[in-house]
């Protein structure tokens, strides 16, 4: 008999939380103006940073071909100076 009891008031505990849940919340223009003025300020901010971020890329598309022109100059100098070490290797024979 217990265990029934103990069944329906977990029943009437769920049907009562199901029917505060369903209830309509109140809304007043201040929240919404707020919640309007949230939104606006948000959509801003990423505006903000959409500009910043294309900038970067921008950055970065013009100085990878100045980064790719000295990685070359510089494998080109090592070349140069390990052709150099070999050389003064020789003459120290």
């Amino acid at each position: 008999m217990s265990s029934f009891r103990y069944g329906r008031d977990f029943v009437i505990t769920g049907a009562l939380m199901t029917l505060l849940g369903t209830l309509p919340a109140c809304v007043t223009s201040s929240d919404f103006d707020r919640l309007r003025s949230q939104v606006y300020h948000q959509d801003l901010e990423r505006k903000k940073q959409e500009e910043r971020i294309a900038k970067l890329e921008t950055e970065l598309s013009q100085s990878k071909p100045v980064q790719a022109n000295s990685w070359a100059e510089m494998n080109a100098m090592r070349t140069q100076m390990a052709t150099l070490s070999g050389q003064v290797d020789d003459m120290r024979r």
